[in-house]
């Protein structure tokens, strides 16, 4: 019986790949993915590194796994993400507490009174696009709705927030 040597899977090979992973978590990921590309991206390292064992050269290539673990990760934190709760919650509209920001905090509350005068609808996409900086794709994906009818509910969101600012009785 013929031993083939087999490619040593260390620890510099897999850091080697590092910015390959990097590139393609935040090909998958969906959106502003600054620090949570470097956090999957680390992830998928680790995972590499732990099932080490379970790499065969012989039936694909060190990158071709890797990607499939890349792709995975981010596809996976999509999903975690897209189940987001975007009720008001009091994380949301933290109060400020010292005197010089008494007007801060008091817009703050006229804001989360009006806010809670919006349909359900608005007022996601509103908390998406102001609090998380999500454009108008990353909005369509996590409300399960058509681009181009994100851009028009929000168009029509606003419109109805600025009426209720100017008009807060509404509300």
């Amino acid at each position: 019986m013929k031993i083939v040597n087999q490619p040593v899977l260390t620890e510099k090979v897999l850091m080697s790949y590092a910015p390959y992973v990097k590139q393609t978590v935040k090909k998958y990921l969906i959106g502003n993915v600054g620090f949570w590309a470097a956090d999957l991206t680390q992830d998928v390292l680790l995972k590499a590194w732990k099932n080490r064992q379970h790499f065969n050269p012989k039936k694909g290539d060190l990158s071709n796994w890797l990607y499939t673990m890349a792709k995975n990760a981010a596809l996976d934190w999509n999903k975690k993400k897209s189940n987001l709760n975007l009720s008001l919650q009091p994380e949301f509209y933290p109060v400020m507490e010292s005197e010089s920001s008494y007007l801060h905090a008091l817009s703050k509350r006229e804001l989360r009174a009006v806010m809670h005068g919006l349909c359900d609808r608005d007022r996601k996409l509103l908390i998406l696009k102001y609090f998380f900086d999500c454009n108008g794709r990353e909005m369509a994906y996590f409300l399960k709705l058509p681009e181009n009818q994100v851009a028009s509910y929000l168009k029509r969101a606003k419109g109805r927030l600025k009426d209720l600012l100017d008009h807060p009785q509404a509300a």
